[in-house]
């Protein structure tokens, strides 16, 4: 499809989609809906990969297209540890995520944070 319409309309619908998608998942009133909305989400996000390193195949020239394949497919690769970790710490704040499961038991005590 991206060679027909072009490949940076394909990324930004497919960019929009997947927002519009992930914002919908918090209007899940029933796990049936929060599954469905998950499914949708990942089909419409699968549109981004395989036009992006298209683009970049396009757009870089040929001495810098392996720099930027490596790049985009470590940008891929990284954003869902990276996205887990900042929903969490918006979510419970930092101390939760460094000492939230070691609070009980005595090495609990010896890794968690102090307030002051």
């Amino acid at each position: 499809m991206s060679d027909r319409i072009g490949r940076r309309v394909v990324l930004l619908c497919g960019l929009v989609a997947t927002a519009v998608a992930t914002a919908s998942l918090g209007a899940a009133d029933s796990l049936g809906w929060f599954l469905a909305g998950r499914a949708l989400q990942g089909f419409v996000a699968s549109s981004c990969p395989p036009v992006a390193l298209s683009l970049v195949g396009e757009v870089l020239p040929p001495a810098r297209r392996p720099l930027g394949v490596s790049l985009i497919s470590f940008a891929f690769l990284a954003a869902a540890p990276v996205a887990q970790f900042v929903g969490v710490a918006t979510a419970a704040g930092l101390e939760s995520i460094v000492c939230g499961n070691t609070r009980q038991g005595k090495s609990g005590r010896l890794f968690s944070l102090q307030r002051k």
